[in-house]
Formats: C-alpha cells, structure tokens, sequence
C-alpha cells in the first residue's frame, strides 16, 4: 500500500478505537471502590484526612507494604502502588482508576510494539500504529473480566497495571540488545529505567514475576548466544529483578497467607502438570471468531512489515520450536496461581483479574508466533518474486473481512459481553440508571449521623460496575469492618432481604 493510503486506514483505525473506548469513560464516572480498596488504602486514607500531605501519604503506603509483607504477602511494589488508590482523595477521584488503567495498557502495548516493529524489524510506523490499534481493540473488548480490568483499582493494579510495566520492561530489555548505535547517554538512561522497572516488576504479583524471569533468561541466553559484550550490561537489571523476586518470596507473610489455603494447593509437579491442562483448555476457549478476524486482519501489516526486513528469515527458522516455547510461556502462567491457591486464582470470581493478563499475553504471543511464521515462510520462498500485496488484492481481501465482521457482530450469542457493547447495554436498558441511584442511596447513609448503617443489597449490577465482592450480611465480615472504619461506623450491615419477606 501507498503511504496515503496507510495514512487514512491509521486514521480510520485510530477512529474506531477512540470512538470504542469513549463509553469505558463516560461509565468511569460513576465508578466507586470495592473491598481491598479500602483495607489497603486504609491508611493513607487516614493520614491523607489528617495532614494533606503528599509526603505522608508515601510513608502510610510504606507502612502499609511493610505490615503485609509480615503479615500477608510480600508483594512489596504491589500492596505500596494499592495502599495510594485514587479514592483516598476523596470518592470522586476513584473514576481515575479507568483512565490510569486504560493508559497504562495502551501506551505499553503501543511501546512494545514500536520496539518489535519499528526499532527490532525496521519497520513502517504506519504499521506499528494499526498492528498496536487492531490489538489493542480486540484486548480491551474481549478482556475476560472488564470490572476487575479497567473498574477496581486493586485488582487491575495488581495484575493489569504490573503487566503494563512488564511490557516497558521487556521493551526496554529488546531495545538494549538490538539497537548498536546509541549514545552512551541513552544505553545508561534505558539501563537505570530498566534497573527502576524490575525492581517494581520484581516486587509485583508472582505471575507476572515468574514472566518477567522467564523471558528476561530467554532475551539473555539470545545476547550471549550472539557474542556481543556491550549487552551484558542486562546483566544489571537481571540481578534487581531476581533480587526483588527473591525479597518477595521469602516474605514471612506468604506463610501465614498459604495457611488459608492449606489442603487446596497443588505440588510442584502437580502444578506443572495442570499448567499444561489449563494452558490447552484457555488456547481452546479464547480461539474464537473475534481473534481469527483480527488475525487476519493484521496479515497483511504483518507481511509488510516481513517483505521489507532482509535478515528476518534469517531468524525465523524454528516456527515449531518458537510456537513450542510461547506455549510453555503461556502454560507458566497458570502455575504460580496453581501451588498458591489451587486453582486459577484466589477462587473462581477473582480468578478474573489474573485471567485478564493471562489473556493479554495469550493475544500477544499469537501476533507475535504469526510474525514469526510468516518470518519462516518468507525465507522458504526465498527464490521465489514476491511482492506486496497490490491495491486490488487489498479492496478484495478487506471486502471479504468486512462482511466476515458483520457476521461475527450479528450472529454470536457473546456480542453483548464486549466491553463497550456492555456499556452502551447498561445505559439503554436503565441498569446503569437504577445503579447509579443505588449508589447515592449508600453513600448517603455512610456519611450521615448514624453510627449504625443498614445498607441494601445492589438490584443493579452492570458488568462493568458491579464487582461481586460487596459487604456482606455478618457484621464482622473483614469488608463491612473496613467500610465501617472509613466511614468512621460502629457497624454496617447488609439488609437481610430473605428474612424481612
């Protein structure tokens, strides 16, 4: 394609995705925090009322890192970024959540892939911006558990947030080892906010972690396979990130944490073995009609981005092999969850937000092993002319996608579980109305004169807003104690509604 008409489909797609992300956002502003928002963010909470102080803010957070990591993990960076969620400042500061989340993901997908395309393969802007788009807009639409993803600070945070640094990480890690001519300046910059990265990464959640390694090793084992001393300087970071993984693990607060779970964890083996299982079951599952369009629909970027890298075939030589180790990347992200807790996360309804970055990566490795492939193929037709694909070919092959999309867009029973189709639903069908008003209701009677607070059970539940973990009908229920704290109750209960009919 000519630049001018790879300028208007990056507009075009550029468009689209804006438009589909402006329902996340209006939605954002009704949004509130749930749960371990406020256990954690307890006491920054506190001193925030107290002093206003920024300064004193960074110290409760600390404190609050510090107390977990004795008394319930040792994800250090994690629980001190949870303990500042934005509704310490005041309730309607928590819609932040949405947008820091929402930029975190984009700007490290947009980065990773400007590194892979543009700075590894040499490829054209034009099409890293709609590879970046086209991914992007099947992430965050097809996400496994929205609220958990872009909605509740904690649990996106945790995982989403953490996985986003990952990517700036690996992106960093990739420039360092493929880009010769540097400034000594820039290599010592990128060196330092790598050092930064994988001490925050290393302190994060064990998924997350246990990638970060995995693939740190694979970029090393690359370096020193191809001789080149100047790279070993990754070393460096390689060492704060094991050092900070190694800090985590030996937390006192991890035993205490795995007691809770005694009788449900799986062994090593045992772990390993439903890894694989898992691994299998997800691939199977999350193939579906959206991915293969949106795979197709990269093809053509994609061989762009092939036919005019000379050395690629060069690399892309083991298709089996690589298609191999991204699926035992992928599998490994289902162990630490497996001999922690037993299964796919804490239990089957907060599995979601770890889910979440299990599907990110999923959707990446795919992009990347067709890359790759093509990469492969490229080098196997090595005598014979190819060219680009021409401007009749690209009006025919996209007629047929856009009709294939239509279909997918009328006939599957999933349409309305699409992130922004779920939004929009919420609204024309009164949901978000009726949950709106529900939310007044509580928030006016959590901060009234009563000391004891009776609050209803929420009727409405959007699935972008409702997160199923609410406060519960014992008073001493950890969630209805912390909430009464804040608020500064004696006792919040949840109406008994079976019992009152």
């Amino acid at each position: 394609m000519k630049n001018k008409k790879r300028f208007y489909v990056t507009i075009c797609m550029g468009l689209v995705f804006i438009f589909s992300i402006i329902p996340l956002l209006v939605l954002a502003q009704y949004n509130h925090g749930w749960a371990d928002d406020y256990s954690y963010g307890f006491r920054a909470y506190s001193v925030w009322k107290q002093t206003h102080s920024v300064g004193q803010i960074i110290m409760a957070a600390v404190e609050q890192a510090k107390s977990s990591y004795f008394d319930w993990q040792g994800t250090y960076a994690g629980i001190f970024f949870m303990a500042i969620q934005p509704g310490i400042f005041g309730d309607s500061y928590y819609t932040l959540t949405t947008y820091l989340m929402l930029f975190l993901l984009i700007s490290s997908i947009l980065f990773f892939f400007k590194v892979v395309i543009v700075d590894l393969l040499d490829g054209e802007r034009y099409d890293w911006y709609i590879i970046s788009m086209i991914v992007l807009f099947l992430i965050i639409q097809c996400v496994p558990d929205p609220v958990q993803a872009f909605y509740w600070f904690n649990g996106s945070l945790y995982y989403l947030g953490f996985f986003s640094l990952l990517l700036y990480m690996v992106g960093i890690w990739i420039q360092l080892s493929c880009q010769e001519r540097i400034t000594k300046a820039k290599k010592v910059r990128r060196v330092i906010m790598t050092c930064v990265l994988s001490a925050i990464v290393g302190g994060g959640n064990y998924v997350g972690t246990l990638l970060a390694v995995e693939i740190s090793v694979l970029i090393l084992i690359i370096v020193f396979c191809r001789h080149r001393k100047s790279e070993r300087i990754l070393l460096l970071p390689f060492l704060v990130l094991i050092v900070g993984f190694g800090i985590s693990m030996i937390a006192p607060g991890n035993a205490i944490r795995s007691a809770s779970f005694a009788g449900q964890q799986k062994g090593v083996v045992q772990s390993v073995y439903f890894s694989f299982r898992y691994g299998v079951q997800f691939i199977n599952e999350w193939t579906n009609l959206y991915l293969v369009f949106a795979l197709m629909f990269l093809i053509p970027f994609l061989w762009d981005v092939v036919m005019k890298n000379n050395g690629i075939d060069r690399y892309c030589r083991f298709p089996l092999v690589f298609l191999s180790a991204s699926f035992c990347l992928f599998a490994s992200s289902f162990t630490p969850t497996l001999y922690a807790t037993g299964g796919l996360g804490q239990n089957m309804e907060s599995a979601g937000r770890v889910q979440n970055i299990r599907y990110i990566l999923f959707v990446l490795l795919m992009v990347i092993n067709v890359l790759y492939f093509m990469g492969w193929i490229k080098g196997r037709l090595a005598n014979v002319r190819l060219n680009i694909l021409t401007s009749k070919d690209m009006k025919r092959y996209y007629g047929f996608l856009v009709i294939g999309i239509l279909g997918i867009v009328i006939c599957p029973k999933n349409f309305n579980e699409l992130t922004s189709v779920s939004a929009i639903y919420s609204y024309y069908t009164g949901e978000l109305q009726e949950y709106i008003q529900e939310t007044a209701d509580r928030k006016a009677l959590l901060e009234s004169d009563e000391r004891v607070v009776t609050l209803k059970s929420y009727k409405a539940r959007p699935r972008l807003l409702y997160y199923y973990n609410d406060i519960q009908l014992d008073e001493h229920d950890w969630k209805n104690e912390i909430i009464a704290r804040w608020y500064g109750k004696e006792t919040v209960y949840l109406e008994d509604e079976a019992s009152e009919q």
